[in-house]
């Protein structure tokens, strides 16, 4: 007579043909990794955020300490800091649609930047592997 078998048992079938592919973290530094389309826009809507709060913050605390030549300043350079750091992103988002990340400037060309930042949202990146890494992780 057969034992019966247990509906609760492991299964006895061999898993090691399956291939889970490596994926690589985010990172905004250095700029050679990837970057998908959805943490691309959320990063770069929240460092446009925080550019806005820092800027404004520093023109307030400047202007009541009474120094009218650093208003103006402060955020000019809150502004650099944010093309900088967008640059980073943009050649990290190129790299995922396995792109040369030279052509992140484009996104610095007035009117030219508007239909690149387009194709930057809109374009699929790799689906696998590229020439700059592994894919980047999905989103949570």
């Amino acid at each position: 007579m057969n034992a019966p078998t247990n509906p609760y048992a492991a299964p006895r079938a061999p898993v090691g043909d399956i291939h889970v592919e490596a994926r690589q973290p985010v990172r905004f530094w250095p700029p050679d990794g990837r970057i998908g389309r959805l943490r691309y826009l959320g990063y770069g809507l929240v460092l446009w955020f925080a550019t806005v709060v820092v800027s404004a913050v520093l023109a307030v605390i400047l202007g009541v300490a009474g120094s009218n030549d650093l208003v103006s300043l402060a955020p000019l350079l809150s502004v650099v800091l944010f093309v900088l750091v967008s640059l980073l992103l943009t050649i990290q988002r190129c790299h995922d649609v396995n792109w040369t990340g030279w052509l992140s400037v484009l996104s610095l060309v007035p009117l030219v930047n508007l239909v690149f930042g387009l194709l930057m949202l809109f374009m699929p990146g790799s689906a696998g592997a590229n020439r700059f890494g592994a894919p980047p992780p999905a989103n949570p």
